[in-house]
């Protein structure tokens, strides 16, 4: 690990470090079960930090530039390999500017279909779902029940609100006579 490499992995470490002695802060407090996790954070950051530089000159990425298909490539030259320079705002603004002029050509690849042959397993169940199953049936049978079973009750509460008015409309005349209602307790 080069000295730059090593100081850019202890720099993100040490933000994970605070982070989680924060997190630490907050879930664990007090508490008995909890336990810390930023001391490993901790351990780790100072194995790191002990570890040993290898000082070697950096490495230069070549990158190479994406051409468009309709661009010829040029010949290769037989001279050695030589990293473009820094390119200026205005040299990056006119090669994009050519890059989104140039219309895009879509080709379009036509696969055939092909018909996929199923073998079907003799000892497979299939779902058929173009006929009801025993289990639609079942819940539409519950369904007409729950049905009937609400207009029997409706059909009850009714009954019992026409007796409620017989017995007070029979208390009523009862009392317009002026006879009390015999009692038979025996």
């Amino acid at each position: 690990m080069t000295p730059d490499e090593k100081n850019a992995l202890l720099q993100f470490m040490g933000t994970v470090y605070g982070e989680q002695k924060k997190q630490d802060e907050m879930l664990v407090g007090q508490s008995t079960n909890l336990r810390p996790t930023s001391d490993g954070v901790k351990e780790t950051f100072d194995r790191t930090l002990k570890a040993p530089t290898i000082n070697e000159p950096p490495r230069q990425i070549q990158q190479t530039p994406v051409q468009n298909p309709q661009q010829t490539t040029p010949a290769p030259s037989e001279g050695p390999a030589v990293a473009p320079g820094p390119v200026s705002v205005e040299q990056a603004t006119r090669e994009l500017a050519e890059i989104a002029a140039t219309p895009i050509q879509e080709e379009v690849i036509q696969q055939p279909v092909t018909q996929e042959v199923v073998d079907v397993d003799p000892n497979q169940f299939e779902f058929d779902f173009s006929e009801p199953g025993k289990v639609d049936k079942l819940i539409e049978l519950a369904e007409k029940q729950a049905k009937g079973i609400d207009r029997v009750n409706d059909s009850l509460k009714e009954l019992i609100k026409l007796q409620q008015l017989l017995i007070k409309s029979n208390k009523v005349k009862l009392t317009s006579n002026g006879s009390r209602p015999k009692n038979n307790k025996s």
